[in-house]
């Protein structure tokens, strides 16, 4: 990887080096040190029409303006090496995005991931990002995240097909219930893998339409709806969806939607009765979610404990799935953990923020001693239990034994 130059310096070593195709040059980042104009963004653009060794392209730290913006769009359209690319900082806008678009970046033939993280895009751009990813023809990777893209702009994005899009980001795009209800109808939801909804104010009335997104995306393996105030309602919403998904979430993450034990006991329902044939799911996150007690996680452990048994009983001698499960600032107790002492491939369990101390301390160490000493446990989740077991004897003032 390439960082840059001296303070105030172009791109002219840069360019050299694209222009003879140095082999050492895969991976370029220019730096917000570096000066990066019109004139230097068309050096730029020239040395990489051509260039085939260059991967990634990252310039995040600087103003593009439209007109650079619109070379960088030509460039696209006839390199065929790059896979990578993350151009402008917050200042880039719809009018610059819109310059790169229809400057040839729908025609390119070789981008996999393209990064509009924090680019000062609204509504307005959804329909320039539809374009692109009804036309391109590789392009499997969106981040949209801290943008003001609003359900407006995510509908433009959601009314066509897209070509080969499987992850979509769009934490904190200011989106609401009815950004879900965009995601579930759109033509293409069934070839997603990954989505992300984090930060944004879905609401409990997000409920049903993520319960129709769960049906209809056959595909999905990760969905993170951190931090959405989808409260106990929403998540029956999931929890729904849960029993109707084909494929099976192997990561969901809940964490900070002011759950309480109904909503885990929802959960932990649905995650016991699956659909047949759908994977378990292997990561698992609730942790700030205060109201969550030991009667919950008991049932939550239980289901869980059946996912997985089942999944070992019917491997067949091959690798059992491993689950990793993350309740910090959860109001887990001794109870609690006991009973997630006896999931079934438990690999990893956070109990950061959760309080471990005093007599209800010790119980907590005894069913997490008793979880190190399972036969079925791995080497390497034996290590991190041994230093888990460590600090919380430590912050218990009792000698590590």
């Amino acid at each position: 990887m390439v960082w840059g130059k001296p303070a105030g310096s172009g791109v002219d070593d840069l360019v050299k080096r694209l222009q003879a195709d140095d082999p050492q040059l895969k991976s370029l980042t220019i730096f917000r040190f570096r000066r990066l104009n019109d004139v230097d963004v068309a050096q730029l653009s020239s040395a990489l029409q051509d260039n085939t060794v260059l991967q990634e392209l990252i310039c995040c730290s600087h103003a593009i303006s439209s007109e650079a913006a619109a070379r960088l769009g030509a460039m696209l359209q006839q390199n065929r090496q790059l896979q990578h690319i993350s151009i402008g900082n917050s200042s880039f806008g719809d009018e610059a995005l819109s310059a790169l678009v229809s400057g040839g970046l729908q025609q390119n033939k070789s981008l996999v991931s393209w990064d509009l993280e924090h680019k000062g895009l609204s509504q307005a751009s959804g329909a320039s990002i539809a374009q692109v990813l009804q036309q391109h023809s590789t392009l499997q990777h969106v981040q949209l995240s801290r943008n003001s893209l609003t359900d407006a702009g995510l509908q433009r994005l959601c009314a066509v097909a897209w070509a080969k899009l499987t992850q979509l980001q769009l934490a904190a795009c200011e989106l609401t219930h009815q950004g879900v209800l965009s995601l579930a109808d759109a033509p293409s939801i069934g070839q997603l893998q990954q989505l992300d909804l984090s930060h944004n104010a879905l609401g409990p009335a997000a409920g049903a339409g993520l319960a129709d997104l769960l049906a209809k995306a056959t595909r999905l393996q990760h969905l993170k709806l951190k931090g959405t105030q989808l409260q106990d309602e929403g998540v029956g919403g999931v929890a729904d969806g849960l029993l109707t998904a084909t494929a099976g979430l192997a990561l969901l993450d809940l964490s900070s939607n002011q759950l309480s034990s109904a909503g885990v006991a929802a959960l932990a329902a649905a995650l016991g009765r699956r659909a047949a044939g759908a994977a378990a799911v292997q990561q698992l996150v609730l942790a700030d979610n205060p109201a969550v007690d030991d009667e919950a996680v008991c049932r939550l452990a239980q289901s869980l404990n059946g996912l997985h048994g089942t999944a070992a009983a019917g491997a067949d001698g091959a690798e059992q799935q491993q689950l990793t499960l993350d309740f910090a600032h959860a109001g887990v107790g001794a109870g609690g953990v006991a009973a997630l002492s006896k999931v079934s491939g438990l690999k990893q369990l956070s109990l950061f923020g959760c309080k471990l101390g005093g007599e209800q301390g010790g119980h907590m160490l005894a069913a997490l001693v008793m979880l190190q000493r399972r036969r079925d446990v791995a080497a390497g989740h034996v290590q991190g239990l041994q230093r888990a077991l460590l600090r919380i004897n430590q912050s218990m003032g009792r000698p590590v034994g």
